[in-house]
């Protein structure tokens, strides 16, 4: 897969879990204001992962593997895989074409999101080493 499928497939699930002041409440209708419209749970983020993966692959790429593959490598059934993807494309409204100023954007805040959590490791090792 392409970094432009990792980078939408991050960005859907960004829209889908996460609260909705940091993905836009616009993108999934029928949430409340204040929570995402997806809670990511040790339970579901296997299958999240693998159908945001396979719609962003679907949508990008020229060349997929069959449906058959991506299910049996992940665990699940084919049917089920075809559930998922169904029940993803309604919760995004069908929106899962992104723009390049899209990306670009979500590109920048995961890499603040990543110097952020960097930098405050650091600290937290700096205090921990003050400490001792």
């Amino acid at each position: 897969m392409s970094q432009s499928v990792y980078l939408s497939a991050s960005l859907y699930l960004t829209r889908l879990c996460a609260p909705p002041r940091l993905a836009g409440s616009s993108h999934v209708k029928g949430t409340a204001a204040t929570e995402p419209a997806v809670a990511l749970t040790p339970l579901n983020v296997h299958r999240l992962l693998l159908t945001v993966l396979r719609v962003a692959c679907k949508v990008i790429e020229d060349i997929n593997f069959k449906q058959r593959r991506y299910a049996s490598v992940a665990g699940v059934s084919t049917l089920d895989l075809y559930r998922l993807e169904i029940a993803l494309l309604f919760l995004l409204d069908f929106d899962v074409f992104t723009e390049m100023g899209d990306l670009r954007a979500h590109l920048r805040d995961l890499q603040r999101f990543t110097a952020a959590d960097q930098q405050q490791q650091q600290n937290e090792a700096n205090d921990t080493v003050t400490e001792h």
